[in-house]
């Protein structure tokens, strides 16, 4: 399956069709996320249903002259005009006029690199702006990779483009989106290849040309020099994550089960004192970060997660066995993989389900309608947990979910212990149990969950759901 080939993106695209259109007076757009998240392709996408209406630029690591030349070469390349540019205003002229008349889109790729190379296009496009081009009809996309230095362009009241610009932040598939580029999968393997890749178009494009996710793994990450060996090492070098040690045995220490801010800090030594500072940069810029409140639990009893399924899957199993992959030890990786893959795509199995309730905001699966305020698990100090909980706190509505990856049929006795679990809970409203289950249900759990009216899905179901989410 190609790698170039446009999936999915639909709000994102229709945001920016609505941005261009009646487009009277000048506007900005950041279009910014990590690296391999497909901005390019959604930028060139749009412009490609904007034809003859727009021009895309891309910033090459070049001194001043040789970027001016390749813009004018693009330029003529794409709209088949002949120009060239001595200086920086030659190319705001350019766009001035272009602009003046009639909407035009300009997209500059790999914008922030004008913050180590050539600093005076950042000021002399704030100065432009603010003199002529905002009252244009002049729709530019400025798309940056390198999270850190877009902020320092845009987001402090210092910046040079504060308050001139809007952000939208371009972030992996999800679930139902990453099933677009996995077709020639059953329903489990899709699971499975999304567990492990997670929803980065990048990684997807490579992995969708397997049908066995091992032999993935296999193939693009074991294999000493594979394509994404050594991914999340660039990601972090890219954002100039100047302590890489420190980073990356904190994210080790969430992909091993250190969930609380004691266990990470005892795992790495970093004091709990300056421990926030580490995992909000990791939340902030790369999105891999998160923590899980539990839902009719307390705060401050959250737990840290590893929120891309890629990163988790590296830091679990590649990272800490870095040195025997060096030495040509894959058997033993492979061996640790083959142990605990069920396991590590069961927990990916519960983040798949609540995208699910996400996709299904305000509509209905199987008569129910999904209407929700507030969507996670819950656990108390005794070790009992919920898998999944939406919860609308207006109507005192709670839907409770059991998620299991097993190849098992699901039995009555896990609908009775997920009854047991929810009075747990002290909800006084209303409750609806759910079971989502791979290895569906035996005659007698069905009835029970139908009686209760209930829901029960297993993944031939699941896997319809998903394919009307854009219906």
């Amino acid at each position: 399956m190609a790698t170039n080939q446009f999936y999915n993106r639909r709000e994102e695209l229709k945001e920016l069709k609505n941005a261009s259109r009646d487009l009277a007076a000048g506007r900005a757009i950041v279009l910014y996320g990590r690296r391999r998240v497909g901005k390019t392709e959604l930028v060139r996408e749009f412009l490609k249903k904007e034809s003859g209406n727009g021009l895309y630029l891309y910033v090459d690591v070049l001194e001043k002259k040789r970027v001016l030349e390749s813009f004018a070469i693009d330029i003529k390349e794409q709209l088949g005009e002949t120009i060239s540019f001595n200086e920086w205003n030659d190319f705001f002229d350019y766009i001035h006029e272009k602009s003046t008349k009639k909407p035009f889109i300009v997209a500059i790729d790999e914008f922030q690199r004008f913050l180590e190379t050539a600093p005076e296009f950042i000021t002399g496009l704030q100065r432009q702006w603010d003199e002529r081009l905002k009252e244009c009809k002049l729709l530019l996309l400025l798309v940056g990779s390198s999270i850190g230095m877009i902020n320092r362009i845009t987001r402090s009241a210092a910046a040079p483009l504060f308050g001139r610009v809007s952000r939208s932040k371009i972030r992996p598939f999800r679930y139902s989106g990453a099933r677009e580029m996995l077709t020639q999968l059953s329903e489990e393997e899709k699971a499975r290849f999304y567990a492990v890749f997670g929803g980065t178009p990048y990684y997807l494009g490579m992995a969708s040309k397997f049908t066995n996710v091992k032999e993935a793994i296999f193939e693009l990450v074991l294999k000493k020099n594979s394509a994404l060996s050594e991914e999340p090492k660039n990601l972090m070098e890219y954002e100039n994550f100047r302590t890489h040690a420190r980073y990356n045995s904190i994210i080790q220490a969430i992909a091993a089960g250190k969930d609380n801010m004691k266990e990470i800090s005892d795992y790495t030594g970093v004091k709990d004192t300056t421990l926030p500072a580490y995992i909000q940069r990791l939340r902030d810029l790369l999105d891999m970060v998160d923590v899980n409140n539990p839902i009719l639990g307390k705060a401050r009893k959250g737990k840290h997660m590893i929120t891309d399924n890629f990163f988790r899957f590296w830091y679990r199993f590649i990272f800490p066995n870095q040195s025997a992959i060096n030495l040509g030890n894959i058997s033993l990786v492979e061996t640790q993989v083959e142990e605990n893959l069920e396991a590590f795509v069961g927990k990916a199995f519960e983040g798949i389900i609540k995208e699910l309730f996400i996709e299904y905001q305000n509509r209905k699966i199987k008569g129910h309608t999904i209407n929700f305020d507030q969507i996670g698990s819950w656990w108390d100090r005794n070790g009992n947990e919920i898998d999944l909980l939406a919860l609308n706190t207006r109507a005192k509505t709670l839907i409770a979910c059991e998620v299991k990856w097993s190849r098992e049929k699901t039995d009555i006795g896990t609908l009775n212990t997920l009854i047991s679990r929810t009075k747990l809970l002290n909800f006084s409203g209303r409750i609806i149990l759910a079971i989502f289950s791979r290895g569906g249900f035996t005659a007698e759990c069905l009835k029970e969950i139908e009686r209760l009216n209930g829901l029960a899905i297993d993944l031939k179901e699941l896997g319809k759901l998903f394919d009307e989410v854009y219906e």
